[in-house]
């Protein structure tokens, strides 16, 4: 039998043992009752970091997004821009100026061009000079002045005239510079051009007129006398048998000033201001394409070695093959 004392001494501790194990239990529900909550924590923070990763992907697509349609825009605008610029151009090319504006404009630029030439004569040297305005004109690569060659001191004929000496001077303002050459125009070795370099076409300074690229986007046009300084407005029929011409109207001539008649040399304006042709004769003008060259002479005081004569006399072959109504 055990005394009371060991009886207490037991009954203490075995007391104590179920408190603590009372709290041990208590200490277990606590840590279980966190770990719950951890869990809990532990799936919300990955429901987060999964949100916050689809939030951050719509965000992403949202702005590649915008930024395609930024750069859609920017596109669409620099497409705008580009057409309003080329509506604005076109208006401008389809814009017809006045009369007055394209007399104007040829009085500022025209270029004077003047011609000498020599040729052994009956009584000794003879010589003979002509003087014209004209203007300088571009096919889009080369630049060129033009007339006719009524305006120099060649002529078309058989026999042809052996030079001994051609030579010659464009003036603009205060520039001058001497013709190196001059060709005949292979569709109508009546019109003359002389080609420039970029350098001389800058020295001159003088505006460089665009060969019209539609001449029949016009009936009317503005017919210009480079040497009598007449001009007036005229209207043009497209004549079938003669592609290469424009038939001059003449029910419909309004001089605006000088003597108006309309002669061969003449320059005609397109109502945009472009460089339309030149009058072959009273009434048909020459439209002017590329300006290829059907023959040509180096211009120089020695000019024998070309046999001037004999290529003028073949020219003339050519302009006397053109239709009666055309020579």
């Amino acid at each position: 039998l055990l005394s009371k004392e060991k009886l207490a001494a037991m009954q203490a501790e075995l007391a104590n043992l179920q408190k603590s194990n009372e709290l041990v239990l208590a200490e277990k529900q606590r840590l279980a009752s966190d770990l719950k909550v951890a869990e809990v924590e532990r799936r919300h923070a990955a429901e987060q970091v999964t949100a916050m990763q689809e939030q951050v992907k719509v965000e992403r697509e949202e702005k590649a997004r915008l930024t395609q349609q930024a750069t859609q825009l920017a596109e669409g605008v620099k497409t705008l821009a580009n057409k309003s610029g080329e509506l604005a151009q076109e208006v401008r090319e389809n814009r017809p100026l006045a009369p007055n504006t394209i007399f104007s404009e040829f009085a500022t630029n025209r270029v004077a061009a003047r011609f000498a030439g020599n040729r052994a004569g009956l009584l000794g040297e003879a010589s003979k000079r002509r003087d014209t305005d004209t203007v300088l004109v571009t096919d889009g690569t080369n630049t060129f002045a033009l007339c006719h060659i009524q305006d120099t001191p060649l002529t078309l004929f058989n026999p042809g005239t052996d030079w001994d000496s051609l030579t010659g001077t464009l003036a603009h303002d205060t520039a001058s510079l001497p013709i190196r050459s001059f060709c005949f125009y292979l569709r109508d070795p009546r019109l003359i051009f002389m080609p420039l370099t970029r350098a001389e076409a800058r020295q001159l300074g003088s505006k460089i007129y665009r060969i019209s690229p539609d001449p029949y986007k016009f009936q009317d046009a503005v017919l210009i006398g480079a040497r009598e300084g007449y001009y007036g407005e005229c209207r043009f029929q497209i004549d079938l048998s003669t592609p290469e011409y424009l038939k001059l109207d003449n029910s419909f001539l309004r001089g605006l000033f000088g003597k108006f008649n309309p002669s061969r040399g003449d320059l005609v304006f397109s109502k945009t201001g472009e460089l339309l042709g030149v009058m072959a004769n009273g009434t048909y003008c020459l439209m002017i394409h590329e300006l290829d060259p059907a023959a040509s002479f180096k211009f120089g005081d020695d000019v024998r070695s070309q046999h001037t004569g004999l290529v003028l006399a073949h020219l003339y072959s050519i302009v006397s093959g053109l239709p009666p109504k055309l020579q």
